[in-house]
């Protein structure tokens, strides 16, 4: 029988191999699983106003296996010449014509936020989104119980993260020695298949509502699922050889992965020793679709938790009262 998560906890335990949940705040649980601690202190600056930091379109020209690409990006950068540790981040999925019109200012608000901790920020449009060139890398098949083809279109995303890492690892104004990845959805799956194959440099993941398989109807998402069994057990193929810790966050009132799915995958994942830690949150206030949990309005929720995760894994971040 598959353990139960608890959701009220009587302590906390940082060390590796012991799992740990605690209740953190009204509908919130922090679950852990080889979870540890870093004895190092977080690197901290103090928080650079938002009036500070450069706000820029471009695009990043990369190569992926044979292929040369040229990709969509929207950087926010912090004052001076650096080096800062970098941070990128990438989107979630939907339907062709939701690829093509998709906005990478949708994920702003988490980019100035790195910013302001003094990361280099780089939000990216995946091959055959937005503008970005290539073809969609990213389908699988909803019949395949195995994971295999949902841990393959993950792992296709995992290359352009990868890909745009390596390319601005090399600019001056980056120190690619200290990278985080952040992915929403889609992109959420496709970071947390990095954590077993990590570019270098590469020290965190941070997850919103990672996966795939959810079910749209009339326009709308709903509950369910095309292949849970498929979401799970590619999950759980990520985790037998990831290394990167990684911060899960999912609302228990997203319509695409609901609590006792992420249950599923978070202890497939965790089984083979991935080191992670999921922060779930109940109702957002703003909507009632928690997989939106990612946009603006929902930076006073998952605000504090990257920060508890940066300082739990000795990554920057920024000064604050504790």
């Amino acid at each position: 029988m598959r353990k139960r998560l608890c959701t009220v906890v009587p302590v906390f335990a940082g060390l590796l191999g012991v799992a740990a949940c605690m209740s953190t705040s009204s509908g919130s649980v922090r679950i852990e699983r080889n979870f540890a601690v870093s004895g190092a202190s977080s690197p901290t600056v103090s928080a650079i106003p938002v009036s500070d930091l450069a706000v820029a379109k471009g695009r990043v020209a990369v190569q992926i296996g044979y292929g040369q690409y040229d990709l969509e990006t929207l950087t926010v950068t912090p004052p001076g010449p650096g080096p800062f540790p970098l941070a990128v981040i990438s989107h979630g999925v939907g339907n062709k014509t939701a690829r093509k019109n998709l906005s990478l200012r949708r994920y702003l608000a988490i980019a100035e936020d790195f910013a302001r901790r003094g990361y280099k920020s780089v939000v990216f449009a995946r091959r055959g989104f937005a503008s970005s060139s290539g073809s969609y890398q990213e389908g699988y098949s909803s019949k395949d119980a195995t994971g295999l083809s949902f841990a393959l279109a993950a792992r296709n995303g995992g290359k352009d993260y990868a890909a745009v890492i390596e390319t601005f690892a090399k600019r001056p104004e980056v120190d690619g020695s200290t990278v985080v990845v952040v992915g929403q959805s889609g992109g959420g799956f496709a970071a947390s298949a990095l954590a077993s194959s990590p570019p270098p440099g590469l020290v965190g993941i941070v997850n919103f509502a990672g996966g795939r398989g959810g079910i749209k109807r009339g326009g709308r998402w709903i509950r369910g699922n095309r292949n849970e069994e498929g979401f799970v057990r590619a999950f759980g193929r990520f985790g037998e050889e990831a290394t990167v810790p990684t911060l899960w966050l999912y609302s228990t009132t997203d319509r695409l992965f609901w609590p006792e799915l992420v249950d599923r995958a978070f202890e497939a994942y965790a089984a083979g020793g991935a080191p992670v830690r999921l922060e779930r949150v109940g109702h957002l206030g703003f909507t009632d679709n928690g997989h939106l949990l990612y946009l603006r309005d929902g930076r006073r929720i998952w605000r504090p938790r990257i920060d508890a995760f940066l300082d739990a894994i000795g990554a920057p971040n920024w000064n604050r009262t504790r």
